[in-house]
């Protein structure tokens, strides 16, 4: 349904195309080459100044997902050197993801069709990933002390 939209959209209008959310006016992008030269050009990078991010963000651009310019780029290049001193972005991560997948449909596999509570279950999946890459330890799925911590 939605890539039946996305498809007359396109027919109609092009693979970019302005809209208004509301009383905000929006660019949608339809293609990759499009999307990928636009975000590489400053006038393009930056985010909403409206009521509602300012609130959120207690009057001020702050963190990753809410800010822009300098301070978005000097957050950002810290987050990803982080991160990569974390393993992010190699394949040893990928083992850590894949073990703990695995995990997961082990621990399905045990219930047998049975119904089961999932509401912390994939928090402590998270929890474990981010664990093993900081301090090599993981915790059972059941685990009460680990669903205490999420």
């Amino acid at each position: 349904l939605l890539t039946n939209a996305a498809d007359w959209f396109i027919k109609r209008y092009g693979k970019l195309v302005g809209i208004y959310l509301g009383n905000y006016p929006a660019v949608v992008v339809y293609d990759y080459e499009i999307a990928r030269d636009l975000f590489n050009q400053d006038i393009a990078a930056g985010r909403p100044d409206s009521f509602v991010y300012r609130y959120r963000m207690l009057g001020d651009k702050l963190g990753l997902l809410f800010n822009d310019g300098e301070s978005w780029k000097n957050q950002r290049r810290f987050i990803l050197k982080t991160l990569k001193d974390f393993g992010f972005g190699k394949k040893s991560l990928e083992g850590v993801l894949v073990e703990e997948a695995d995990k997961i449909g082990d621990f399905f596999r045990e219930k047998n069709g049975k119904p089961i509570l999932v509401q912390n279950l994939f928090n402590v999946a998270i929890l474990n990933v981010l664990w093993v890459i900081v301090a090599n330890h993981r915790y059972d799925l059941s685990d009460p002390k680990a669903q205490h911590l999420v």
